[in-house]
């Protein structure tokens, strides 16, 4: 309900506006919102081995920043994402993915199937580790839609 009209707000009003910010900013806190109130991903099970590969992944990606930022002649993230965010429907596209995104964090498992609950231990079953995925995907939306 919320993925439609701000794709289509990312899209008209472009890079770098305060519509596409307000738009970005109004859905993306309001899918934080409900993340946060509905205690979304507490029930879920432990991840194991396999947040391996995601582990890795942000190792690369954060290395790849870290060396970019130290570095002129390496493009940040930012800088090779531009070329493909600055065509307005693979902008909108991207919008409707990254809420898919939150919604699909947002419909994590928020209450023990059993009565005995399970430990606590992977990101999104605690309140610290559930805001914290929650706004670093709010801060990806605002970083690369609403710039």
């Amino acid at each position: 309900m919320v993925a439609a009209p701000c794709a289509v707000a990312v899209a008209v009003w472009g890079e770098l506006s305060l519509g596409a910010l307000v738009a970005v900013g109004t859905a993306g806190t309001l899918v934080v919102l409900v993340g946060l109130t509905r205690r979304s991903g507490e029930a879920s099970p432990t991840v194991g081995r396999r947040a391996l590969p995601w582990l890795v992944g942000l190792a690369a990606v954060t290395s790849w920043e870290v060396v970019a930022l130290l570095s002129d002649e390496v493009p940040t993230v930012s800088d090779l994402a531009d070329p493909v965010l600055a065509r307005p429907v693979l902008r909108a596209v991207v919008t409707v993915a990254w809420l898919a995104g939150g919604a699909w964090l947002v419909a994590r498992p928020h209450r023990a199937a059993g009565p005995v609950r399970q430990a606590m231990g992977a990101a999104m079953r605690t309140v610290p580790g559930r805001v914290a995925v929650l706004l670093v995907w709010l801060w990806l939306g605002v970083h690369f839609l609403a710039r």
